[in-house]
């Protein structure tokens, strides 16, 4: 069977993908003594993987050239490069390794050496080894972009993806045209628009109801891989029985900067998401030696992620927390005891999250982790005033009072307990919080922004003198406005920090990808009037927190089964 096959691309960064010769019509021609090497992202084999997770023990590289050439096998461990198995050969050519002869802290990869003017015409990574055929099923959350969806469906039909047999659309806009689903795999679902926790829920039950083994959920704004999908159900029908029960997520590369990857699975702490091997810079042979070791992985996100719906028997379905820290709670849940398997190749592109901030999003952060940190005994009653005097903090110091009425709902609703979050109308609850996000400037109408303020690096750190003065003065709201700067500052939105700028009298904190952003003014009476109503949800959840976080613990059954979200959910 295929395992892997060899990728040419012909887009804007073909070391991704090979080094060396010269690409056209998707073959690479070599002069005589040129070399061609497939140590990249998109073509190495993470063979560690392979040993740790199936009963692969050996593989067999094969292809076809046309010319005399070398064509040798080669690890790299950071270190050296090392040639494992070699072959001269004018045209088709076969070379076996076995997999325990590697070392697990390196990749594997051909190169074709040219003695003579060669033409690469293709390669595959095969093996004979028989596992047992998963059944697949790709389920697709969508909300109002048919042109995103359509171009996936149609990379999804036209590629040849092993055990791949459905694909279930759920609709959440109501807007899809069922004639426009093109082919007899492809099912459409109409969702009430509450979220992406109901539309990938909603995928997960059809697929099990249908009798398959994974599913596969994916955003339907992404730029699909096909031979990524290829190689994750045939890596699933190879799994060992003791990792039946893995999971394999799907890296995500930024679609600006497809060679920088943003994210290889992640992990939570309870306060912070880490993003594993971030801002990687993946055309080097060296970052894909650092993408081998993955450490402990918590969650990985739902632009891509495979499944064994075992988990729904043993777990069951995620909970209603329409948009969200979802994929971080159901990995949480049930992570635990199977593994997360990441590797290079797996990949899909996504737009970047830098340039899609919108402040009513704080909302379902702040509630959403409330809600899995209650019903997992994360936090007690301390943490959680804590937790509100931090987030608040955050906020008041970068002057977004206008976030404060958000963040105090967020919580509000989470001490109204679990009944209230599975019986609220979502969509409505969503165009309310909404209501209550203030309207963005357009960055060009201001007189005073530089379009060079991107670009800018951050300041280094301050003097502890200075620090301790701006903590002292609340972030500088006890000063008078003569004693700041009268210069405005700007930073991008989703990843100002408090403390970066200081005692300024204005901000501009802008989207990285689009001419938007706010403006905020430092206001002493409107910082005190917020830290009061922050000060007295602290006295909220000091008598509330302990009833509310127990009626998730109460509820948590409930809310993860099949009868709760088939009402839900109106069916």
């Amino acid at each position: 069977m295929r395992i892997q096959r060899i990728v040419i691309s012909q887009g804007e960064h073909p070391s991704l993908y090979f080094r060396g010769g010269t690409e056209s019509e998707g073959r690479i021609t070599l002069k005589s003594g040129e070399r061609l090497s497939f140590d990249t992202y998109f073509n190495s084999f993470t063979h560690a993987k392979y040993q740790q997770y199936t009963i692969l023990d050996a593989v067999t590289f094969r292809g076809t050239v046309k010319g005399c050439a070398r064509v040798s096998l080669c690890t790299y461990d950071g270190k050296e490069e090392r040639t494992v198995a070699s072959v001269q050969t004018k045209e088709r050519f076969s070379l076996s390794v076995s997999l325990s002869a590697l070392s697990k802290d390196s990749f594997l990869y051909p190169v074709i050496d040219a003695l003579e003017e060669t033409i690469f015409l293709e390669g595959e990574y095969w093996s004979d080894a028989e596992g047992t055929p998963p059944s697949c099923a790709i389920a697709i959350c969508t909300y109002r972009r048919e042109e995103y969806l359509k171009n996936n469906l149609r990379i999804l039909q036209k590629a040849s993806i092993p055990y791949m047999d459905r694909i279930i659309v759920v609709d959440n806009g109501g807007t899809v045209e069922k004639e426009a689903l093109e082919g007899d795999r492809v099912s459409l679902f109409r969702n009430p628009n509450y979220g992406g926790s109901a539309g990938f829920t909603r995928g997960i039950m059809e697929a099990k109801r249908a009798g398959h083994t994974h599913v596969i959920l994916m955003d339907d704004d992404i730029v699909i891989y096909p031979e990524a999908l290829e190689r994750m159900t045939t890596f699933l029908s190879l799994l060992s029985p003791v990792y039946k029960n893995a999971h394999i997520s799907a890296a995500m590369l930024p679609t600006s900067c497809t060679y920088l990857q943003h994210e290889k699975g992640a992990r939570w702490n309870g306060a912070h998401i880490e993003s594993l091997h971030s801002r990687l810079d993946v055309r080097s042979r060296d970052a894909l030696v650092e993408n081998l070791t993955d450490g402990p992985i918590g969650y990985g996100a739902w632009w891509c992620f495979c499944l064994p719906l075992s988990d729904v028997d043993e777990f069951g379905l995620p909970l209603p927390l329409f948009i969200k820290f979802d994929d971080v709670e159901y990995g949480t849940r049930c992570c635990k005891s199977a593994p997360i398997v990441t590797m290079s190749g797996i990949a899909v592109a996504h737009a970047d999250f830098d340039g899609k901030y919108n402040m009513h999003l704080e909302y379902y952060t702040v509630r959403n982790q409330l809600i899995m940190l209650a019903s997992h005994r994360m936090q007690g009653t301390l943490g959680c005033i804590l937790r509100l005097m931090k987030v608040s903090a955050k906020h008041l110091f970068l002057y977004r009072y206008s976030a404060m009425p958000i963040l105090m709902r967020a919580f509000d609703d989470f001490l109204k307990g679990a009944d209230f979050l599975m019986t609220q109308n979502a969509e409505a609850l969503n165009r309310s919080v909404m209501s209550m996000t203030p309207p963005a400037t357009e960055l060009s109408t201001l007189p005073d922004w530089d379009p060079a303020w991107r670009n800018a690096s951050t300041p280094q750190k301050k003097k502890l003198l200075s620090k301790a003065v701006w903590l002292i003065t609340f972030g500088g709201h006890l000063l008078p406005n003569v004693l700041l700067r009268k210069k405005t500052a700007a930073m991008p939105l989703p990843s100002a920090r408090p403390g970066v700028y200081r005692f300024y009298r204005r901000t501009i904190q802008y989207q990285q990808a689009s001419d938007s952003g706010y403006v905020f003014e430092k206001s002493s009476w409107r910082f005190f009037s917020c830290l009061a109503s922050a000060v007295n949800m602290a006295f909220k959840l000091l008598f509330g927190y302990r009833r509310a976080a127990k009626s998730y613990r109460e509820s948590f059954e409930r809310m993860r089964s099949f009868e709760f979200w088939d009402h839900y959910l109106g069916l």
